[in-house]
């Protein structure tokens, strides 16, 4: 509970930080170069999103190394605000906060036997990235592309199994941020991670592409020459309206 707590205070002083400064960063966008003459001071966007999302696996023990994967579908909804650098550049400042839902399932049956796991997270994010504008020329479609970073706050995740056998049937559901669950072992229910991506603008829509990498691990164990790793990369297709 601390955690979320400390969490939560953070992305507040960030929210209200960033709109205190914004008076002080809104002087620099007269001067900006003019492919950014026609930015609105500024605007916000609303975005959905859908991403394939890759779960990589690393264990090394006995100087061997194994990798393996795992895919997972992902929607998130998206608010982000765009505001000004005090830099004599079309750059732009890009904040905002985001709730993102994962999942994946395995299942298989033979005779009178089945099972089923799924797999699924939900995600809190708040992106911060540096985004440059331009305008294309007697045209009103602005192309964005962007970079930065994203804090990652884990509210659900979790793995359930459910076994049928002979008309019974048994399910267990275990908290992966959990330690009972996980045996002292839980994953990270803090990260961060980093993203590139480019999005186009035409009028008051907008749709774009990203791809996000990890800075930190969403699991890490490391105990008698056995070291196991595990993160999360994915590619993030948006639509939205901006305002």
């Amino acid at each position: 509970m601390k955690k979320i707590y400390f969490f939560l205070v953070a992305v507040a002083l960030f929210v209200s930080g960033a709109t205190a400064s914004a008076q002080f960063m809104n002087q620099g966008a007269s001067s900006k170069a003019s492919s950014s003459a026609d930015v609105e001071d500024l605007f916000s966007t609303v975005e959905f999103t859908y991403s394939p999302v890759t779960m990589n696996s690393s264990i090394k023990y006995d100087g061997d190394s194994v990798k393996s994967s795992e895919d997972l579908n992902a929607i998130s909804l998206n608010w982000a605000k765009v505001t000004s650098l005090p830099v004599d550049l079309p750059l732009y400042l890009q904040y905002g906060a985001g709730v993102q839902y994962a999942w994946m399932t395995d299942s298989e049956s033979e005779g009178d036997y089945s099972s089923k796991s799924t797999t699924s997270f939900l995600t809190a994010k708040v992106p911060v990235n540096v985004m440059y504008y331009f305008q294309i020329p007697s045209m009103n479609i602005a192309l964005l592309p962007y970079a930065g970073l994203n804090l990652q706050g884990h509210i659900l995740g979790q793995q359930k199994y459910t076994v049928k056998y002979d008309g019974e049937s048994e399910s267990e559901t275990i908290s992966l941020f959990s330690k009972d669950d996980m045996d002292d072992e839980p994953y990270n229910r803090f990260i961060v991670g980093w993203q590139i991506g480019a999005k186009v603008a035409f009028d008051k829509y907008i749709v774009g592409v990203a791809y996000e990498g990890p800075v930190t691990n969403l699991y890490k164990y490391s105990e008698d020459g056995v070291t196991a790793k595990m993160n999360t990369t994915q590619i993030n297709l948006s639509v939205g309206i901006k305002f």
